[in-house]
């Protein structure tokens, strides 16, 4: 189960990890309580999952020299997701929660099968095809130079020809 770290606002983006990792942008619910951290287990979203805490954006660094700081600047600097930006030109208070480890990308694509309108309604382009891609190319790179000419080599449908 991923384990989040306390929310931060999202100007206080270099309190996170130059590490691989997942990261989530959100709001507040309600606007006239704060977002605070959230204790115990929840079956769907991980541990730790804070409280009055609305889930705009969902993204991932698999970066080992920025890592999920670097991710959150660019946010924080207006130079990530469109909508992001446009939420901090309007002074919309933002937070932000991580999980650091290896292998976290498909969490992101998990969360984005939980897409709605009111959650994840940031994440404009299609992240679970960068999901997919990103582990083809993991497997492909474990391959011989044999199995990846065998591979291209099939039909679309999978039978030799």
């Amino acid at each position: 189960m991923i384990t989040w770290t306390p929310p931060q606002p999202l100007t206080a983006y270099h309190t996170a990890f130059r590490q691989k990792g997942v990261y989530i942008i959100g709001g507040r619910y309600n606007l006239n309580l704060s977002v605070t951290p959230g204790f115990g287990d929840n079956d769907y979203l991980g541990r730790n999952w804070p409280d009055n805490f609305k889930p705009y954006y969902v993204g991932i660094s698999e970066s080992l020299s920025s890592g999920v700081r670097g991710r959150l600047s660019r946010h924080s600097r207006q130079r990530g997701n469109m909508k992001i930006s446009q939420r901090i030109r309007k002074n919309e208070p933002l937070f932000f929660i991580a999980a650091y480890g290896n292998d976290l990308a498909p969490y992101e694509a998990l969360f984005l099968c939980l897409k709605t309108d009111v959650q994840f309604s940031d994440n404009i382009r299609s992240e679970m095809e960068r999901s997919s891609k990103r582990e083809y190319e993991k497997v492909r790179a474990n391959m011989t130079q044999f199995e990846r000419n065998y591979y291209d080599n099939l039909d679309h449908d999978g039978r030799d020809g």
